[in-house]
């Protein structure tokens, strides 16, 4: 099984989700990828705990608004849940303003990064400007020869 459908299951069973569900997730922030199964499962299961509804109310009201919050740490995420829902609904109502300006941003109109040059910045520097002096001194040599 690749890392991905490692992942996948690991968030599907944890989080008792299907598929569709978890690729969501994971389309919204992909930082639960980056770190340990176990740390999430423990994170989630102090959510769960904190929760008055358990499980479904850590889903519904933070992991699936704010799926970073499964990095949290579980001691503290448990103490803060009412942080973590507010700062949840915070992320999930601002995330297509702060997508929209992210592609308008690194698209630039001509698909790539704004800080992306065609050309080496500063005119390739010393060794652009070496090759540039060794051509004009051939061409003047051969210029000489003639």
């Amino acid at each position: 099984m690749s890392d991905k459908g490692r992942t996948r299951k690991m968030l599907k069973d944890t989080l008792q989700i299907d598929s569709k569900a978890a690729l969501e997730l994971i389309q919204k922030d992909a930082s639960p990828l980056f770190v340990d199964p176990d740390f999430i499962r423990r994170a989630f299961k102090a959510m769960r705990e904190g929760c008055d509804r358990g499980g479904e109310e850590a889903l519904e009201d933070i992991v699936m608004k704010n799926p970073a919050s499964l990095i949290a740490d579980p001691k503290t995420i448990k103490v803060n849940l009412g942080q973590a829902k507010v700062f949840a609904a915070f992320q999930d109502a601002t995330r297509s303003f702060t997508g929209f300006f992210r592609e308008a941003i690194f698209d630039n109109g001509r698909r790539v990064p704004i800080g992306r040059r065609d050309e080496p910045a500063f005119g390739g520097g010393f060794p652009a400007w070496k090759r540039k002096w060794e051509e004009e001194s051939q061409a003047k040599q051969a210029q000489d020869k003639s």
